[in-house]
Order: C-alpha cells, then sequence, then structure tokens
C-alpha cells in the first residue's frame, strides 16, 4: 500500500512537473514573441522617424531647387542691374507676340543707346555705373504707359515696346517724352552729368515679322541715328538695311586688307614757309583695295574707328613710318620730323605709350623727331584722359601737336601745364582766306610757346597770308599731295 502511494505521488509530481515545464515553455516563447514585437515596432517607429527625416530632406531639396531654378531662370531672362527683362526674355517675348499678330495690331520698338555709358565705363566703378543703370530704368518707366515693356539689354542699352502707339503722331509724341527725361541731370558720385541718348525706332509687322529681323532691323535704325550725331533719333528704313549691309561688307574687306597688307603709307611734305625747305612729312594712310584701287582715309577710317580696327591699322601706320625715317636717318637726313595721327580710339588704348615705346625702339628711330597729332574731339569730349596720354606719351620723348586748331578753344585750359610742340590750323580758316581769325591763332599757338602749321595750302594768296601771321610750316597741293616713300624722297633734295 505505502509503495503504491509513492507511485501515485511520484506520478502526480512528474505531471505537475511537466506541466510546470510546458508553462515555464510557454512563457519563454511568449516572451520571445512579446520581445520579438517590440523589437520590431522599435524597428517601425525607427524606419518610420528615418522616413521623416527623408521626406522632411527631400521637401527641402525640393524648395532649394525650386529656387534654384527660379534663381537661374531669372539670371537667364532678366538683367541682374535693373531687374527688367534682358535680350533672351525679349526675344521670346517678340517671337511668341508676333505668331498671335492680328493684321491690325502695331507694336513699337523703341532702341535707346547711351552716348556717354562706354566713356563711363573708364571713368567710374562699376558700381556707380550699375547705380546709373538703375536711375535710368527708373526715370524712363515714367514714360511707359499700359501694355508697354522696359527691357534692358547689352548690359546697359534700353529697349521699349509699345502696343497703343497707332500712328506717326503717337509715335513721335512718345520720342518727345522720351528725350524730354534726359534733359535733366542724373547724380553720379555727388556729380551732376547729362547723358545723351540716341533712339532708334522699328514698326512690326511692317519692318519685321519675327524677331531675329525686328531686332536686326531695330539695330540697324539705332547705328544711322549715331552716325546723324548726338542726341537724334532715326526709323529703320530698307535702305538703310542696304547701307548696312554694305558697312559689314566693307568691314570683311576691311579685315581682310589688314590681314594681306593692303595698306600703304603716304606721305605729304611740311615745308618751312620761309625758307621752302622740307622739315618734315605727316604720314598719311592708303588703302590699296583690290577692286575699287587707292582708297583715301575718308573712305575707311571712320569704320575702322567704330569697328576698334583703327588701333591695328594706326599702330602698323606707326611702325611703317618710323622704319622709313629711320631709312631717311641712315640716308644722310638727320633732321626730319614725322608727324603721325592718332584718333580718340587709339587714345582710349590703356596700353598705347607703351606700344609707342616698344616701336621707338624696335626701330631705333629718336623720339623727338616723332611727333603725334592729337584730335580736337579728343580734347573736347575727354579732356582728362587726353591730358593722361599726352603725358605718358611726352614721357617718351616725342612731340604733340593738337589738330583743328581754332574751331573749338574750351579744351585749352586742361591743356595748361602740357608742353605743346604745335598747332595744326584747322583748314577752313586757310580756305575762307580768315585775314581776322589767322593772327588771333597764331598769338595763341606763340602764348603757348609753340609753332602754328597750316595744312590745305592750295594757291600763292593762302601761302601769302600765312606769311604775314608768322605762321611756320605749311602743307598742302600748293607743294605736293600725299605721295608713296620713294617719291617723298625727292623732296628732300631740294
Amino acid at each position: 500500500m505505502g509503495e503504491q502511494i509513492i507511485w501515485i505521488f511520484s506520478g502526480v509530481t512528474l505531471f505537475l512537473l511537466l506541466c510546470c515545464l510546458y508553462a515555464l515553455h510557454d512563457a519563454r516563447r511568449l516572451s520571445g514573441i512579446v520581445k520579438e514585437k517590440e523589437e520590431k515596432e522599435a524597428k517601425a517607429v525607427e524606419q518610420l522617424e528615418e522616413l521623416t527625416k527623408d521626406k522632411e530632406l527631400l521637401e527641402i531639396q525640393l524648395e532649394e531647387t525650386k529656387k534654384s531654378s527660379e534663381k537661374n531662370h531669372r539670371l537667364a531672362f532678366y538683367d541682374y542691374k535693373t531687374g527688367l527683362p534682358n535680350n533672351l526674355a525679349l526675344t521670346e517675348l517678340l517671337d511668341g507676340t508676333m505668331k498671335t499678330f492680328r493684321k491690325d495690331e502695331k507694336l513699337v520698338l523703341i532702341y535707346i543707346d547711351l552716348e556717354e555709358l562706354e566713356r563711363l565705363d573708364r571713368q567710374v566703378s562699376y558700381a556707380y555705373k550699375d547705380e546709373l543703370l538703375v536711375d535710368v530704368a527708373d526715370r524712363l518707366r515714367q514714360a511707359l504707359e499700359e501694355n508697354d515693356m522696359l527691357t534692358c539689354v547689352d548690359g546697359g542699352r534700353f529697349i521699349i515696346l509699345a502696343q497703343n502707339l497707332d500712328s506717326a503722331e503717337a509715335i513721335e509724341e512718345k520720342l518727345k517724352r522720351i528725350r524730354k527725361l534726359f534733359s535733366y541731370p542724373f547724380v553720379l558720385a555727388a556729380t551732376e552729368i547729362f547723358l545723351n541718348i540716341n533712339i532708334g525706332i522699328c514698326v512690326a509687322p511692317q519692318d519685321g515679322k519675327t524677331a531675329q529681323t525686328l531686332l536686326k532691323n531695330l539695330n540697324t535704325a539705332l547705328f544711322a541715328a549715331k552716325r546723324k550725331g548726338r542726341n537724334q533719333y532715326c526709323y529703320f528704313e530698307e535702305e538703310l538695311s542696304k547701307a548696312m549691309m554694305s558697312r559689314i561688307e566693307l568691314q570683311s574687306q576691311l579685315r581682310n586688307g589688314i590681314e594681306k597688307e593692303e595698306f600703304e603709307v603716304y606721305y605729304q611734305p611740311q615745308v618751312d614757309i620761309k625758307t621752302e625747305r622740307v622739315k618734315g612729312f605727316e604720314a598719311l594712310v592708303r588703302w590699296n583695295h583690290p577692286t575699287k584701287g587707292v582708297l583715301l582715309p575718308e573712305a575707311f577710317l571712320p569704320l575702322a574707328e567704330d569697328t576698334g580696327l583703327i588701333v591695328t591699322i594706326g599702330k602698323w601706320v606707326v611702325l611703317e613710318a618710323c622704319r622709313q625715317l629711320k631709312l631717311w636717318n641712315e640716308a644722310g637726313y638727320r633732321d626730319l620730323m614725322i608727324g603721325m595721327n592718332l584718333s580718340l580710339r587709339q587714345l582710349r588704348e590703356k596700353n598705347l605709350a607703351e606700344e609707342i615705346q616698344w616701336i621707338l625702339k624696335e626701330t631705333g628711330v629718336k623720339p623727338d623727331n616723332i611727333l603725334f597729332d592729337i584730335p580736337e574731339q579728343a580734347a573736347v569730349e575727354e579732356p582728362d584722359l587726353t591730358v593722361k596720354r599726352i603725358q605718358e606719351l611726352e614721357s617718351l620723348g616725342v612731340k604733340i601737336s593738337l589738330e583743328h586748331f581754332g574751331l573749338g578753344l574750351c579744351y585749352l585750359e586742361h591743356l595748361a601745364d602740357i608742353p605743346i610742340h604745335s598747332f595744326k590750323i584747322d583748314h577752313s580758316f586757310v580756305e575762307k582766306e580768315d585775314e581776322r581769325s589767322l593772327p588771333v591763332l597764331m598769338a595763341l599757338a606763340k602764348a603757348y610757346g609753340a609753332n602754328l602749321v597750316a595744312g590745305g595750302v592750295e594757291n600763292e594768296a593762302q601761302k601769302r597770308l600765312l606769311l604775314g601771321t608768322g605762321c611756320d610750316l605749311v602743307q598742302g597741293f600748293l607743294y605736293s599731295e600725299p605721295v608713296d616713300s620713294k617719291e617723298a624722297e625727292e623732296f628732300l633734295k631740294w
């Protein structure tokens, strides 16, 4: 009986033990499930946080991309100084407008160029120039009507698109209003300045049905206005287009002429009016054009000046003239003076004096036998620049002469402290045989301690008049027209 009880107890114990073990196993398994669930939940929370961060980062990047895109669009389509639509925006707008243009509609394009802008580029900082352009833009906005658009193109020119000008009178009134805006001074660096403007006008669709054609014709009209002088305006005409094409063709020929060395230096003798001995020559350029023959300077130098090619041609003339002077020096003619013209465009070159210095060293001629004629235009329009260049040139030992003496004397005060070798009387005084003005000009020249040179002398009467006023040197057809170097040498044997 006792053994049965033990076995029964042991069986119960074993059963209970197994139950406990099973319960323990379930508890551990349940604990594992809970833990796994917790881990999954924690991981899910972590992933959610990462997704939230990624979303926020993506939103930031999208915002930055949007801002960058807007910035790039603004840089591409708007002038950064004035905030106005630029060339690209203007072209797209014109293309879109012309595609939907009705026959009864008219679009007037008004192209405004600031004449002094190039000079200001050399004289003031970019900040001042930018400030001026903003002021100009603000002032031009006063001329706008409803539906007009103002654009800033080419770094400082302005084009107005006007849709409500349906008659010639309305256009003229608009131009009058624009020009009046520039009758008042602007303030630049605490200084009042006046701006001269030139205006080109074309009308769509009669002057063009595409943006490219309209802008080309508009540019042609502006160029024609600039050729007329300051504060001028010009409408586009087909004849202007033909003239522009001729100009473009001549410009191409001019470039080819420089490359193919089609230019030649001619020399016109300058004669001592008392002894009639040749004291020197003025060097003058000629173009041996392959089809048009020998071209005089007036046929191509204005274009060379406008395009900047005068710098290359001018340097070549100085080099050739100095080489020829060296040959004459070696032939025994040692006291000759060679005069050469410098244009305003050449004077604007910062390294002009360095170029001249190199030529003097290269050819070995004496600087005091070289004379540079400075145009009156330079002394009047840009006196500070002119004085600076004269000082740089005179530091090399060369001499300076002022051309067209007598036409405008207001610039003389700027030259008071600069040694001027000679004044060249404008030929108009010689042609008119101006007996009243010539003695006055002679007295002025002597007051400056300078010689007086007269060009355009064609007859004995003019010569006698100049001799009586005390003129020093004369040149003109009375003695000789400009000739090549071989013929010029014959005059040295007088």
